[in-house]
C-alpha cells in the first residue's frame, strides 16, 4: 500500500514539474502558470473593450448632432432641446 502512495506521488509531481516548469520553459511563459492570476489580463481586456465602446458611443452621438445640424436643426449644448424649423423638441430628463 506504501508502494503505491509512493508511486502516486511521484507521478503527482512528475506531472506537476513536467507542467509547471518544463513545459512553460519550451513554450516561453512564465514558470507556474498554476499560480498566476488569470483575472488580471482578463479584468484588463474587459476595461479596454469597455472604453472602447464608450468611445464608439461618443461618435455615433457627435455624427448624429452633426447630421441634425447639418439639416438646419438647433441642438442645445447638453442635449436637453433640439429645435428644427417650427418644432421644439424637448428632452425633459424628469418626465418619462
Amino acid at each position: 500500500m506504501l508502494q503505491l502512495f509512493e508511486f502516486v506521488l511521484f507521478v503527482m509531481f512528475s506531472y506537476g514539474v513536467f507542467s509547471q516548469v518544463i513545459v512553460p520553459l519550451w513554450s516561453g511563459v512564465p514558470f507556474f502558470p498554476w499560480f498566476r492570476k488569470p483575472g488580471k489580463v482578463q479584468s484588463r481586456m474587459a476595461e479596454v473593450r469597455e472604453e472602447r465602446e464608450v468611445a464608439d458611443m461618443e461618435q455615433e452621438i457627435e455624427r448624429a448632432i452633426a447630421e441634425l445640424r447639418k439639416s438646419g436643426c438647433e441642438v442645445s449644448h447638453d442635449l436637453s432641446e433640439i429645435r428644427c424649423g417650427h418644432a421644439s423638441h424637448s428632452t425633459d430628463k424628469g418626465s418619462n
